[in-house]
């Protein structure tokens, strides 16, 4: 007797294998948003660690009395602050004398900045690769780095002035010439 094989017909085959390509075809884009979106919030954590590695870099400047505008180099090897994540392709950051710090950074994908250098906590990230926002972004660290009215964080200046007498100088004064040895004013 005949024995009837059980199976696919090759019109269920061909279904099934219909259904998966629509399948995959709808799924693809959503998990690369999926991707492209961590990779962004990657950047972006990496930006908030920079900027607060930065106002930490200059809170330490201002307590050693160095003070004025001055730019810290956050990428490559001469990096002048410490911190952890991905390093950005190109950056810089500029503090101010009230200690306000201003963040331009881009790796190979993103750019990011902080949007309001009184609140360091904003940081805006932009994604479009050539978009003129990222190609300003770039030019703004150039024109920073090149730039040589400002000087470097090892060149910062002593802000405070020469000491006058314990008892009417600040703190700050008294902090800077303890550190320059220069307090023949001071009579205690």
């Amino acid at each position: 007797m005949f024995q009837k094989k059980k199976g696919f017909t090759l019109i269920e085959l061909l279904a099934v294998i219909v259904i998966l390509a629509v399948i995959a075809l709808i799924a693809t884009p959503l998990i690369m948003n999926v991707i492209n979106d961590a990779k962004k919030n990657s950047f972006k954590d990496s930006a908030y660690g920079i900027i607060k590695a930065v106002e930490l870099r200059a809170m330490q400047q201002s307590i050693e009395g160095l003070g004025g505008t001055y730019k810290v180099t956050i990428t490559g090897d001469n990096s002048d602050i410490t911190y952890s994540g991905d390093k950005p392709t190109s950056g810089i950051a500029v503090v101010d004398s009230n200690g306000n710090v201003k963040v331009y950074m881009c790796n190979d994908s993103y750019c990011a900045t902080n949007t309001d250098t009184s609140d360091n906590k904003t940081v805006e990230v932009r994604v479009e690769t050539g978009s003129t926002e990222q190609d300003a972004i770039k030019a703004k660290i150039t024109q920073i780095t090149t730039d040589t009215t400002i000087p470097s964080i090892n060149d910062a200046e002593p802000s405070a002035p020469d000491p006058v007498a314990f008892a009417t100088d600040s703190w700050e004064t008294i902090n800077q010439a303890v550190k320059n040895n220069n307090i023949s004013a001071y009579h205690v």
